[in-house]
């Protein structure tokens, strides 16, 4: 059975070369940061690879001088319809846990900025190479927000509660090789080279038992006693609650090519 591709615009754009699925975000002029169309087309286009037979692996990777800058901030933001509605909207709307749960291998290849609900989406990745220039932090206080989508019990996981605290309350951002020692990424290669090292490791995917893989990836994901997506449903709540307090869209510090 044949899955059709979802049909995506001009800023997510998917190829499939010998199983590999490469998913670019492609809105190089505001550093990738997500639209909703974005995560929306981002989200389909996962749960297509991993219903696809022909797809055995995903890279994602970001168009131009970042990964993901983060949420657009300057996209209009109108006012909510309502609790019930919003907090139900983004938690079923979580695009890391759309990420964390392909059916098969994720590779994201991070350079440039990997910030807020861009960083989100490289740690819900399976393997991860960066970029010397790469840089990720979570700049989310900055903008009176809360890091949402479960990235906060990703963050913890991979570098003990400290480093999470300093990483998210002083909006710390992390340099390439401070990522790599405290375990955020795998591997760290020189800019020339992501590209090429992220497709050679995903090729390298294919040829292995995509059942084997998932049953691995799945037994990594369940080692620790939550869930991934556990606390999604406190990280929404303060998000939604305190949203009156923020500025209009357009108006927020900006302190970046984008957001959180």
């Amino acid at each position: 059975m044949t899955v059709r591709q979802p049909t995506t615009g001009e800023d997510v754009v998917v190829t499939v070369t010998g199983g590999v699925a490469e998913v670019v975000l492609n809105r190089p002029a505001k550093h990738n940061a997500l639209s909703t169309r974005m995560r929306e087309d981002l989200a389909a286009t996962l749960a297509w690879a991993s219903q696809d037979p022909e797809v055995r692996a995903v890279t994602l990777r970001g168009a131009g001088p970042s990964f993901c800058a983060g949420q657009d901030l300057r996209e209009p933001r109108g006012p909510y319809p309502g609790a019930r509605v919003a907090l139900w909207t983004r938690v079923h709307g979580n695009l890391a846990a759309a990420v964390a749960s392909c059916a098969v291998p994720t590779v994201a290849g991070l350079h440039g900025h990997v910030l807020g609900r861009g960083l989100d989406v490289a740690l819900a990745a399976d393997l991860r190479i960066a970029a010397e220039d790469t840089r990720l932090g979570y700049p989310e206080v900055d903008h009176a927000m809360v890091v949402g989508g479960g990235g906060a019990r990703r963050l913890v996981r991979m570098v003990g509660e400290a480093r999470a605290m300093e990483m998210l309350l002083c909006a710390r951002t992390l340099d390439a090789e401070t990522a790599l020692s405290w375990g955020l990424v795998g591997k760290v290669v020189p800019a020339a080279d992501l590209e090429g090292e992220v497709a050679r490791l995903a090729r390298s995917l294919t040829a292995r038992s995509d059942l084997v893989l998932y049953a691995a990836k799945t037994g990594v994901r369940q080692a620790t006693d939550a869930p991934e997506d556990a606390g999604a449903w406190t990280d929404t709540l303060f998000n939604v609650l305190s949203s009156a307090a923020r500025p209009p869209a357009g108006t927020e510090r900006d302190d970046g090519p984008a957001a959180t």
